[in-house]
């Protein structure tokens, strides 16, 4: 009975290919306007590169959400 509940959820990897394929033109376009009809509304991050495990000091972290405000200090050495 679980199996058949769980196969009404399988996906096939081409239907999986095309979901991606739209979620990321509607990420595309929220980076690129404002407007009614943008679907996904992004913001720029303007974050230009990753840590790559050199970093040294304090570093403080901001994570503005929808209902939260989180703040982080990390500190390495």
């Amino acid at each position: 009975m679980v199996d058949s509940v769980l196969k009404s959820f399988e996906i096939s990897l081409e239907a999986l290919e095309e979901i991606s394929s739209l979620l990321r033109k509607d990420f595309d376009k929220g980076l690129e306007r404002e407007g009614d009809d943008v679907v996904v509304k992004m913001l720029n991050t303007y974050v230009h590169s990753l840590p790559d495990g050199t970093e040294k000091g304090k570093f403080l972290a901001l994570d503005l959400g929808g209902s939260n405000f989180r703040v982080l200090l990390i500190g390495t050495s």
